[in-house]
């Protein structure tokens, strides 16, 4: 079980390099911002990937596969 300053520290502690969030102005943030680049950028590249190559899935198919396996 953790202290109640050890839970604060858990649970408000940083959540990256430099000043906090508010303290850096929010928005002007470069940890969140570039944080948030990488992000979209790699979702708009597994986008582009799942077009070109999608992935059938037939719900249906996969639950009676999942019944066959289960006991």
């Amino acid at each position: 079980m953790h202290s109640s300053s050890e839970r604060g520290q858990l649970l408000g502690g940083s959540a990256g390099p430099g000043a906090s969030y508010i303290a850096a102005g929010g928005d002007r943030h470069l940890y969140t911002n570039r944080t948030v680049r990488h992000m979209v950028q790699d979702l708009t590249s597994f986008a582009q990937l799942l077009r070109a190559n999608p992935i059938p899935a037939s719900l249906g198919e996969l639950y009676a596969e999942a019944v066959k396996e289960s006991d």
